[in-house]
């Protein structure tokens, strides 16, 4: 149970983060020029955004988008935005995790299993001795 949960979140979350469409840098400060943008979250230079309607990149159009920046954030950089009304928060980059901290994550789980599967061996082992 405590597997299919894990699995659950997971999917849950990773589909969240679909919702957002990439777009380029460029068209970013288009949408801002046409005050198109409403707020955005700066993590080192990943910018997540919602905008007033949706930005069309081919096919795809969505009010939440993602892009990166060719540059790292400055002061001025902000206080531009802020000019143009653009709600501005900061984040914490994003760090990936390694295959270490996720094999560690799931230690847990395997390690119960081992101790039901343990367990009712030996509950198994004890009725065959018991019977006559």
């Amino acid at each position: 149970m405590l597997v299919i949960g894990t699995i659950v979140l997971v999917q849950y979350a990773t589909e969240r983060r679909r919702d957002s469409l990439e777009v380029s840098y460029n068209e970013f400060v288009q949408q801002l020029q046409q005050h198109n943008i409403v707020s955005i979250q700066v993590s080192s230079r990943r910018v997540r955004g919602e905008s007033k309607a949706p930005v069309r990149v081919g096919e795809q159009s969505s009010s939440h988008f993602v892009t990166t920046l060719p540059f790292e954030p400055s002061e001025s950089w902000t206080a531009a935005l802020v000019e143009k009304g653009v709600e501005i928060r900061g984040d914490e980059p994003i760090r990936r995790r390694s295959w270490p901290v996720i094999v560690l994550t799931f230690v847990p789980y395997v390690l119960i299993l081992f101790v039901v599967i343990w367990t009712l061996r030996q509950l198994q082992a004890h009725r065959r001795r018991d019977q006559p």
